[in-house]
């Protein structure tokens, strides 16, 4: 298992969670000009679910990035499928359940963003005006 952290850690793409929980703090510093407890669970829930929308979105492009970005860790097999669905399932999860402790409206927020990702991950990237 041990084995599994350095892919893990590429697989989740630290800088891109670390850019999204520091836009969701600096969005609630910028609304209320003050850091509040619920801003760093908020910033969580926002990094655990984009890490599982990252970890997702490489699930289903693996026969795509062997060609196009071989070095990630489920085309050089560094992790099987089935690891990175449990900790994708996981993120999502997690984030949903730390945004139930905050106002409702985080919540609905959350669980939209999943499905969103959810929808875009196995859907809408392939059309032409909804994809990258």
């Amino acid at each position: 298992m041990i084995s599994y952290l350095l892919p893990t850690v590429r697989l989740i793409r630290p800088l891109n969670i670390w850019i999204t929980f520091c836009a969701v703090l600096l969005g609630g510093w910028l609304a209320l000009l003050q850091l509040q407890p619920e801003m760093f669970v908020a910033s969580l829930s926002a990094a655990l679910i984009a890490a599982a929308g990252y970890i997702q979105n490489d699930l289903i492009d693996i026969a795509a990035d062997r060609v196009s970005h071989p070095h990630r860790p489920l085309p050089r097999r560094e992790l099987p499928p089935s690891f990175a669905r449990a900790l994708s399932t996981f993120g999502y999860a997690g984030g949903i359940v730390l945004s139930s402790i905050l106002p409702r409206s985080c919540l609905l927020a959350a669980i939209g963003i999943t499905l969103t990702l959810t929808l875009y991950n196995l859907y809408l990237k392939r059309l032409p005006l909804a994809g990258n």
